[in-house]
């Protein structure tokens, strides 16, 4: 189970973020047939654990994959690489587009974002050791500046993230004491970048325990307001199945 992957919805092609002895590499998966049709290594390092402060989203405007990670040189912080995906078996050139953060704490756990409009970045990035912040990060004026830093608390969280178009919001599932799941978003001014909170507690219902990394493994159908997500029975000894949110 993974939650760093990304699809280009025009060649139909699943692109996976994972690791091979060669370090990070990217993989294209055919949404038609099922199989393989390319992997390359990318130059983003690994930190003992698969995907940890990676990052990956598909970005349809520009066509074109949007990576982000550590650098490999340790005194190089966080990359933010572009690659336009399978070239034959092999990918596309990297190309590295800007540099954010500081590499002193892990920079983020692997929820993202990407608005294609606006071309912001939205990232769980790493403020201290202990603490946490969601961190919007500029592709179109000056790639890699951090436009702004929401620090999270208990209730101003998204674990896992997706963009809906619409609304122009970031929006996720979160647990809930009361009936085991809520929907929050987050609207974030594209010119001022205020931030304004909303969360709403859903009907208690038969798959109230949320699975997939608390909320990060998920899908989202910004057309018709549709977020998928891994949930299960309360309490639950196998794994646990699909569910259909509506946002």
């Amino acid at each position: 189970m993974t939650d760093l992957i990304t699809i280009d919805p025009y060649k139909k092609i699943l692109y996976l973020l994972g690791d091979t002895e060669s370090g990070s590499t990217l993989v294209g998966m055919s949404l038609i047939t099922g199989n393989q049709t390319c992997h390359g290594t990318v130059p983003l390092k690994e930190m003992g654990y698969v995907g940890l402060a990676q990052s990956i989203d598909y970005d349809t405007a520009e066509g074109s994959i949007i990576l982000s990670g550590l650098s490999m040189d340790v005194t190089g912080g966080h990359l933010l690489l572009r690659n336009k995906g399978c070239v034959g078996d092999g990918i596309a050139k990297t190309e590295l587009i800007g540099t954010f953060g500081d590499a002193a704490y892990v920079p983020m756990l692997h929820a993202s974002a990407f608005d294609p409009a606006g071309q912001r970045l939205f990232l769980t990035v790493g403020l201290t050791k202990t603490t946490s912040g969601l961190g919007v990060i500029d592709l179109k004026g000056k790639p890699g500046n951090m436009l702004r830093v929401i620090p999270e608390d208990d209730e101003h969280v998204l674990l896992g993230m997706q963009y809906d178009h619409q609304t122009e919001s970031l929006i996720g599932i979160v647990p809930n004491d009361q009936t085991g799941m809520a929907i929050r978003s987050l609207h974030l001014d594209p010119e001022t970048s205020k931030a304004t909170w909303n969360t709403t507690t859903l009907p208690k219902q038969d798959f109230e325990w949320l699975y997939g990394n608390s909320g990060s493994v998920s899908a989202f159908d910004s057309d018709n307001g549709v977020l998928y997500v891994l949930a299960g029975a309360r309490p639950s000894p196998s794994r646990g199945e699909p569910n259909t949110v509506r946002a």
